[in-house]
């Protein structure tokens, strides 16, 4: 699905996401030289080794970065099963990718305040729409 599809309903966690470095992580391995290395794109990118993930720039534009299905799973899954709790994260999806190799310097207390989404008011889904 990738981001966009997200903010149109998440209008304002979208536009706090695109300020983060998330939001340009694949950008990091361009500029390193490690846009085909698969062990860095599977934490740069959304979904990489997955059936509908990203699998390489030409045909998954808006699966680049770290976007929101990397930290909440499947948006095709929230839109057949919306609830509150949907894609709840917690510190150990984060240390999926920032680990200790990867990541020396990751301080989830510190960095988590950097990501954390603003609160949104979401209208219910009417009933008759479920």
């Amino acid at each position: 699905m990738g981001c966009t599809t997200c903010g149109i309903c998440h209008k304002i966690v979208y536009e706090h996401w695109r300020k983060t470095t998330h939001s340009t992580s694949y950008s990091t391995l361009v500029n390193k030289g490690y846009r085909y290395d698969p062990e860095c794109i599977k934490c740069h990118t959304t979904g990489y080794g997955y059936v509908s993930g990203f699998l390489n720039l030409e045909n998954n534009s808006s699966l680049i970065n770290v976007g929101c299905e990397t930290c909440h799973g499947a948006g095709s899954r929230h839109i057949n099963y919306v609830t509150e709790d949907y894609g709840l994260t917690n510190e150990s999806n984060c240390m999926v990718c920032h680990d200790s190799e990867h990541s020396p310097m990751f301080q989830f207390e510190e960095f988590w305040k950097k990501i954390e989404h603003p609160k949104e008011m979401l209208e219910k889904i009417p009933k008759t729409m479920e």
